[in-house]
Order: structure tokens, then C-alpha cells, then sequence
């Protein structure tokens, strides 16, 4: 008689039963309507600065004035992006007929909605209900979560990208269809077009599953859709490797350096303002003020935010810690409960983070929005823990809450003062406007 086999550190054996399809498409739902309601609300306190005021104009000349262009503006480390970065937005505004600032960033908020629908759609139709609810919490911090709920609001190529990587996230868990394969490959090369992170993102994720998983993908099929996708970035390809470009460089002392995953955990957890209104919120932090007196009330969600996201981390070492030791390395790094998004997190994570630190550019925040919804899955799943699912829903369910609320009271906080031109997101367009 064989022995029975171990459980493993994070079986989900001892999971509650869920039912299909009800109670999850109710929490998708009601998530969904706060995240319409955080986006939309104070519909002309958006940012609109120098970035903003170039797009807004491209999509208006394009197409009309102006021939559509080959390059694409310039990034934050000086390299021209590939065109389908500005082509984006002409094509959002015929599309839409926007021919206002606000109307141009009412369809990109609408085009942004669109992808949060689409991943709901997708979490209901890819997972097994036993699967799905750390995509449920996940898709809940993506709906409140403030870093993402002003990125959604802003013209900037990188603010597109939820929709294409919704797409990618569904081509990666259909990939053992020829279809799904075809457009693994095509996909993944446009999140790079848009913004150039993305590179570094499907280049992480081809390697894991290459590594890791090569027989789940039809590789011919994954190649065809790949040529197919390089096509329009061919100008800029030319241009990279004709012009005299900031190419960064190969750093491995930059493993070493932090910045990515701080960047990780602030926007997982919602926490720090610093890199998009630096001192200028201040108040806002110690707010909201009752007859003059400080709550505190931002500072206390924060604090709760971040104690979450600490307890993430030492749960995530603890339990990769408990799989190398009963199942060795393999195991730590691939649970067998959790294939799929062990594969996604080693790739669209880890080895995302890897390889943008060892270009040897500077990391900003917003090169994170490539891993759309990841960041937040990888906080879910290193606190889930089925034996312990009341306790886990509870820190889970406080988390979401206190997003929400730093969210909504930021926006309101936004809307009394009209920003301010000292910081990273500048005056709201209302304000300019007047």
C-alpha cells in the first residue's frame, strides 16, 4: 500500500467548497462600481501638464495635420518610444469623437474601465471557482488602489496598458491552444511598443516559460504572432540601432538595489505620495481635519496598509522556506497548487524586476504598470493561507477598505485644493481651465 503524501506548506485541500459563479460576480460587481465611482468622480481634476498637453495635440493632428509618426515621444531616460505609443491616442479619439482634453481622458478612463471588465470577465471564465477568490482580492486592490486609480486618469502612453495586458494575461492562460499561443506572441511585443518596460516584461515571462514550462506553449504558433507584432516597430528598431541612444547597460550590482520592490510594495499596498505630490500633501496626510484638528485618519489607513504588506513579506519567505525544505528548490519557486501564477509572479514579477535593474536605467514607479494585475496578485498570495482563510480575509478585506478610503479621501482632498504646481501631478485641469 502506498503511503499517503505529505500536504504541502500551501495546499488549499482544507479550502472552503465555493459556489460557481454567484457570490464571485457579485464581488466583482459591486468592486467594479467603486472603481467607476473613485475614476469618474470629479471628472476635470485630472492631470494635465507637459506629457498630457503633447498627447492631447498628437491625437487631434494626427491623421489630419500631421502624417502618423514613426517614433514615438520621448521616455524618461531620453530613447524615443516605438510609435504605437502615440498612435494610441488619435486613435482613441476618432474612435471616441474626443476632441476636448477631458473628452480624450473620459475615453481613456472608459478604455481603462473596459479592461477592468474584461479581467473580471476573464477570472470567471479562466479559474476554477477553487481557484479564483486571491484573483478576487487582487482585482479589488487594482479597483481602489490609489497609484492605480490616478494612472487610469491621466494621458500618458502607460495608461493604456491595462487592456493589452488583460489581453496578455488571457492569451498566457489559454497558451496550450494554438490560438491562445498565436497571441501570446503577438500580444506581448505591443506592451513593449507602448511602453518600453513591457520588453522587459514578456522578455521575463517567454524565459520563465521557456525554462520552466516549455511544453504548454506552441512555440511555432507563439513565433508567428511575435514577427506579426514586430512589424510596426520596425522605424524604431532601425533607429535604436542607428542613432546614438541611451542603451543603459548590464549592472548585476544592481540586483543588489531596492528600488523596484519598494516601487512594489507602495503600490500593492497603496502607500507613499512622495513620487507624485512630494510634500504638497502634507495636510492631506494628517487630514481629514475636523474644526480645525487633525485626524489623522490618512496616516492611520497608511500605517494599516503597510503593516499588511510587512506581514506579506514575512509570509512569503516563510512559506518558500517550508516547500524548499519539504519539496526542495523546485517547489519553492513553483507550488504545484498554483501553477499558473507561480509561472506569472517568477516571470511578470521576479524576473521583471531582475531584468529592469539590470538595464542599468533609472526605475520609476509607472514602468511597474506593465505587470498590471501582478503586483497586487503577489501581495494576495503571500498572505493566503487556506487553513487560516477567516484571518486571511480579514487582513485581506482591511487592506481593500483602507485603499478605498485613502483613494476616495485623496480625490476629495484633490478636488477642495486643485493640487499644486510643486508637485509631480501638478494643478488639476479644472483649475487651469479657469
Amino acid at each position: 500500500m502506498s503511503q499517503p503524501q505529505s500536504a504541502s506548506p500551501d495546499s488549499e485541500n482544507n479550502a472552503p467548497a465555493k459556489p460557481k459563479g454567484g457570490p464571485d460576480l457579485l464581488a466583482l460587481a459591486l468592486l467594479f462600481l467603486a472603481a467607476a465611482a473613485l475614476r469618474l468622480a470629479h471628472p476635470l481634476d485630472f492631470e494635465y501638464k507637459y506629457d498630457q498637453i503633447y498627447l492631447f495635440e498628437k491625437s487631434q493632428n494626427i491623421g489630419t495635420t500631421e502624417p502618423w509618426p514613426t517614433l514615438g515621444m520621448s521616455s524618461g531616460v531620453g530613447t524615443k518610444n516605438p510609435p504605437l505609443s502615440i498612435w494610441i491616442f488619435p486613435a482613441l479619439a476618432k474612435l471616441t469623437n474626443a476632441t476636448t482634453p477631458e473628452a480624450l481622458t473620459t475615453a481613456q478612463i472608459a478604455l481603462n474601465l473596459l479592461a477592468l471588465a474584461a479581467l473580471a470577465a476573464l477570472l470567471l471564465q479562466a479559474l476554477k471557482p477553487e481557484k479564483r477568490e486571491p484573483w478576487l482580492w487582487a482585482f479589488g486592490i487594482v479597483s481602489v488602489n490609489w497609484h492605480q486609480v490616478f494612472y487610469d486618469r491621466v494621458l500618458w502612453s502607460q495608461s493604456v496598458l491595462p487592456i493589452f495586458c488583460v489581453a496578455h494575461l488571457a492569451a498566457f492562460l489559454h497558451r496550450s491552444t494554438r490560438t491562445g499561443s498565436l497571441a501570446l506572441g503577438l500580444i506581448g511585443p505591443l506592451l513593449g511598443q507602448i511602453h518600453m518596460p513591457g520588453f522587459y516584461f514578456v522578455a521575463a515571462i517567454t524565459a520563465t516559460l521557456a525554462a520552466l514550462d516549455r511544453r504548454s506553449v506552441h512555440w511555432r504558433y507563439w513565433a508567428l504572432g511575435a514577427t506579426i507584432a514586430t512589424i510596426p516597430m520596425l522605424p524604431w528598431v532601425i533607429y535604436v540601432l542607428t542613432e546614438s541612444v541611451p542603451r543603459g547597460g548590464l549592472r548585476p550590482s544592481a540586483l543588489l538595489e531596492t528600488t523596484f520592490w519598494v516601487n512594489a510594495f507602495h503600490q500593492a499596498t497603496g502607500t507613499d505620495f512622495s513620487f507624485r505630490f512630494g510634500k504638497s500633501l502634507d495636510e492631506f496626510l494628517l487630514g481629514p481635519w475636523i474644526n480645525g484638528r487633525s485626524t489623522r485618519l490618512v496616516l492611520t489607513l497608511q500605517a494599516l496598509c503597510s503593516i499588511i504588506g510587512l506581514l506579506a513579506i514575512v509570509s512569503a519567505v516563510g512559506k518558500a522556506a517550508a516547500r524548499w525544505q519539504h519539496q526542495g528548490p523546485r517547489a519553492a519557486l513553483l507550488p504545484a497548487s498554483r501553477r499558473d501564477e507561480a509561472l506569472l509572479l517568477t516571470g511578470g514579477f521576479a524576473g521583471f524586476g531582475f531584468l529592469l535593474a539590470l538595464s542599468g536605467f533609472r526605475l520609476y514607479p509607472h514602468y511597474l504598470l506593465a505587470a498590471f494585475p501582478l503586483i497586487p496578485l503577489a501581495l494576495v498570495l503571500a498572505l493566503w493561507n487556506p487553513t487560516k482563510i477567516l484571518r486571511t480575509r480579514i487582513a485581506l478585506a482591511t487592506l481593500v477598505i483602507a485603499q478605498l478610503l485613502t483613494t476616495a479621501l485623496l480625490r476629495e482632498h484633490l478636488h477642495q485644493t486643485g493640487g499644486s504646481s510643486q508637485s509631480d501631478h501638478g494643478v488639476v485641469f479644472s483649475r487651469q481651465r479657469r
